[in-house]
């Protein structure tokens, strides 16, 4: 059987194409923590609102599914270290580093920056693939002693293969009005949001333009403050993720956002997009072309961007409509092939079990500390390895070093 590990309805749709070539497939929902409240942001869903969320979403997805008994992170654990041969993910979860016997795949969603917690060792010290859209990330993984391929962006796959959801685009076209141009804004979370500083603008554009806010996931569940912001205005249209991604790029005739992955989605489909608070430059990306020869990406004019609010306006009006003109090396280095197939690579190379062999979990560990980068990062996957085998083998921690002795003596007095 295999697994892909959804927290939020994005993920689905990240999934999908994957999903529709990967036989024997199911998708499994984690143990799902409360929100936290937040003076500036606010709180929002509980973790049990959250898990029914997201199973009532894909119920009407009309996929299988799997309920593994009382929702707790061990009930999960073991449900898929004795049942399942591989899973999927989008990124770290709480248990991926107690699953035992079990690949582990990960789909990388966009661009990461060399600052990303993408690269993070400590959270993927034990996924057996990453899989990118383009070589630029590839390389940059591997450089990190990660196994990684290069296969497309999966998210695109019904745009390149031109199936759409007719009822989710006729749902959304109903909405705007025909003889406005069509502003979709995809704000991030937290600190890096352009919410604050540019949402009174947004909202006064509303006046001339279709205004499509589809909030980051870890808005629309988790910051109700800024969520109320926008439904508060009826002349708004304000989503979570649960609408399909694919659909809004669609009707959208121009995108404002942040630090965010949809930057790359404009890249990829040719389409306008102005970048507020950061620049191209900032994501630290080079072009890698097909004889392997990289070349940092220069600004020149690819994303116009503004840290200013009172620039927008007048960069929505000399942006729309346009398409992107892209250099093909750029467009092969960050996004491989445009060519609907990615979900079918995917799918070929999770089962393609001789050139990536599922390999015992002690040996998995061992592999992890070899290639840790440095002691900080050793000493993290021992210390993990020592709690995996004493909780689930009964099998006494490492003994530490006399150094480790030492420095623990001392640092008791």
């Amino acid at each position: 059987m295999n697994a892909f590990v959804v927290l939020v309805p994005f993920h689905y749709y990240l999934f999908r194409s994957i999903y529709r070539n990967l036989k024997d497939s199911v998708f499994i929902i984690p143990p799902m923590e409360n929100k936290k409240m937040s003076d500036n942001y606010g709180s929002g869903m509980s973790g049990v609102g959250l898990y029914n969320y997201m199973a009532s979403f894909l119920k009407n997805k009309q996929v299988n599914t799997i309920e593994y008994g009382e929702i707790t992170k061990d009930n999960f654990i073991k449900y898929i270290s004795e049942n399942v041969n591989c899973i999927i993910c989008p990124h770290y979860f709480d248990g991926i580093d107690e699953i035992q016997n079990t690949r582990v795949f990960k789909i990388v969603y966009g661009i990461p920056n060399n600052d990303s917690d993408q690269f993070n060792y400590k959270s993927h010290f034990n996924v057996d693939l990453i899989f990118t859209s383009g070589p630029e990330s590839s390389k940059r993984f591997r450089e990190r002693k990660f196994t990684s391929l290069a296969v497309g962006n999966p998210l695109f796959d019904f745009w390149f293969s031109s199936q759409f959801d007719d009822v989710a685009l006729e749902t959304i076209r109903s909405k705007l009005i025909e003889s406005k141009p069509t502003i979709l804004y995809l704000p991030t979370h937290c600190y890096y949001s352009s919410i604050d500083q540019f949402g009174d603008t947004i909202i006064a554009l509303a006046q001339k333009y279709n205004i499509i806010v589809k909030l980051h996931h870890a808005t629309f569940n988790g910051e109700a403050n800024r969520l109320c912001k926008f439904i508060s205005i009826p002349e708004i249209i304000t989503l979570g993720d649960f609408f399909d991604p694919v659909i809004l790029h669609k009707v959208a005739d121009i995108v404002l956002t942040d630090v965010s992955g949809a930057l790359f989605d404009r890249l990829l489909i040719k389409k306008p997009v102005i970048m507020l608070v950061n620049s191209l430059l900032k994501y630290k990306v080079a072009i890698l072309s097909p004889k392997q020869q990289s070349a940092p990406v220069e600004e020149s004019g690819l994303f116009p961007y503004t840290e200013n609010p009172d620039d927008v306006e007048v960069l929505i009006e000399n942006n729309l409509y346009k398409n992107v003109s892209v250099n093909e090396d750029l467009l092969y280095s960050l996004f491989y092939k445009r060519d609907g197939l990615a979900g079918e690579r995917i799918a070929e190379a999770i089962l393609n079990d001789r050139e990536y062999p599922a390999i015992s979990t002690p040996e998995k560990y061992e592999r992890a500390i070899e290639n840790a980068p440095d002691e900080k990062s050793r000493e993290f996957v021992i210390t993990k390895r020592n709690y995996l085998m004493k909780k689930y083998h009964n099998l006494p921690a490492e003994k530490p070093s006399l150094l480790q002795r030492v420095l623990k003596r001392l640092s008791f007095g």
